[in-house]
């Protein structure tokens, strides 16, 4: 069983964009966060931000500054889901 556990936002401050999105949600940015991680529950799902070094900010539409982001997800077992996720007759 696959499910979503993260949805992250690359960013340059990471603490500067979770208190933002902190104060716009209402919720609070999770214990532990720091200059490289900074977090916010949202039940099972977290919205995360992470510091990437040489940052380009997203230019849209431009696809030389793209979105950044990327999603977690958890399983139960590797071997199968990797199999069934990259099945090519499910592409």
């Amino acid at each position: 069983m696959l499910r979503l556990t993260d949805f992250i936002i690359d960013c340059p401050d990471t603490m500067k964009l979770a208190a933002f999105y902190s104060e716009v949600t209402g919720r609070p940015i999770k214990e532990g966060s720091s200059e490289d991680w900074a977090g916010i529950q949202f039940g099972e799902i977290e919205l995360a931000f992470i510091r990437v070094d040489d940052y380009r900010a997203p230019q849209w539409p431009d696809s030389e500054h793209p979105k950044q982001f990327h999603l977690d997800f958890e399983v139960d077992e590797i071997e199968s889901e990797q199999r069934r996720v990259l099945d090519p007759v499910r592409r």
